[in-house]
């Protein structure tokens, strides 16, 4: 599991999100939640009891039937991908979209040749959610693709201005 994921406040402005939450109010506002659960590459176990036990633990108000529900809602609109691989069921943010936002991922880090991997397997090719589109975001940025991108990530730690 990813130590630290950017939440940005942009996502409530994504029209994906926004048809989730006129389903589903509760699973709109699970997302951000769900998305701690996920790794530095966007990927993790789509078990809604694991999910329940890691992300909501102790919350009455979730039921794992509700994860259920949102984790299809989220992929019916495109914000994630499930998969299964050897019979264990995943679920992926596509790759351009997760590393848009997820600016505090060290570069060492990001998917590639020679770089680290994810304990979690991709999504089988052809199923990959939009992992090809372009890394910009479509609820508002109109920037073209290579674009610098201002980092969403917080300041580093304040340095001490009288030292």
């Amino acid at each position: 599991m990813g130590r630290k994921v950017f939440i940005t406040s942009d996502m409530s402005s994504d029209e994906r999100l926004i048809d989730v939450a006129a389903q589903d109010p509760l699973a709109a506002l699970m997302w951000p939640w769900i998305l701690t659960a996920l790794d530095d590459w966007g990927r993790g176990e789509a078990s809604p009891k694991r999910l329940k036990a890691r992300v909501f633990p102790m919350n009455p108000g979730v039921t794992v039937d509700d994860i259920e529900r949102a984790l299809q809602l989220y992929a019916d609109a495109g914000l994630l991908t499930l998969y299964e691989v050897r019979g264990k069921r995943y679920m992926a943010v596509p790759e351009q979209r997760w590393l848009r936002w997820q600016t505090h991922i060290r570069k060492v880090r990001r998917p590639g040749k020679d770089k680290m991997e994810s304990d979690f397997p991709a999504p089988p090719s052809g199923e990959d959610g939009g992992a090809h589109e372009s890394p910009r975001d479509p609820a508002g940025d109109t920037g073209a693709p290579g674009d610098p991108v201002p980092s969403p990530s917080p300041s580093p730690s304040p340095t001490d201005i009288n030292a």
